[in-house]
């Protein structure tokens, strides 16, 4: 049985990227299922961004609204630090997203909770920029929630440093023009983001394709 920060049981892979992993866990102190987002080790061993996880933590608790994940604990002390949030059984929209296209009655009320989720962040000076289908999750009564706010920039040292190894925050498909070409995102992004989500659920597919992810992303600079 593996136990991080000495109370949270894996028990199934979520899901995992670059600079961590997402899983369906326990708490064993309070009883009940979270998710668990725990930073790979070659991330962890960096003390900046453990102090960066404590802030962009702090700044995510302030997030309180019916439409974002809400988050319950977080532990950058820990050998791999964690940021823990409540845990939504219904899937994401990654499943949805998919299998497009949808009627406007089936994307209205998914695009208005993520405008809401985003309305507020932005409001508190939050903002996504790694807005997609896996990061808009649902409850057990289909109710809509966004989460990994601030992710991107937390595990960001700077953006000179990602500008000058080729890559950018976030994922192509979802890009702005400003993300594609290496510029600071505002939280004009997300809305661009959005727009993108909901063409690709009305449609059935995104609004500009490539050979690859990055060739999609790159795209939207010139056209």
């Amino acid at each position: 049985m593996t136990l991080i920060a000495g109370r949270y049981r894996l028990d199934t892979l979520l899901g995992q990227g670059g600079t961590g992993e997402v899983w369906r866990a326990y708490d064993n102190r309070l009883e009940r299922p979270v998710a668990l987002k725990v930073l790979h080790a070659r991330v962890a061993r960096d003390e900046e961004a453990r102090i960066r996880l404590r802030r962009e933590a702090d700044a995510l608790a302030r997030l309180r609204h019916p439409n974002i994940v809400g988050l319950l604990d977080v532990d950058e002390h820990a050998q791999r630090p964690v940021i823990v949030q409540e845990f939504l059984p219904g899937g994401t929209l990654s499943g949805l997203a998919a299998t497009g296209p949808h009627p406007w009655s089936v994307v209205r009320p998914i695009a208005l909770g993520i405008a809401r989720a985003l309305e507020h962040a932005h409001a508190a000076g939050v903002v996504h920029r790694d807005l997609k289908p896996s990061n808009v999750l649902f409850g057990s009564d289909g109710h809509v929630f966004v989460a990994d706010f601030g992710l991107a920039r937390l595990l960001a040292s700077d953006e000179s440093s990602i500008t000058t190894t080729g890559t950018r925050l976030g994922s192509p498909e979802y890009w702005a023009p400003e993300q594609a070409a290496g510029q600071a995102a505002s939280e004009k992004a997300d809305i661009y983001a959005l727009g993108v989500l909901v063409f690709q659920l009305l449609t059935g597919q995104l609004p500009f394709a490539g050979e690859d992810r990055l060739a999609a992303g790159y795209r939207r600079v010139h056209e």
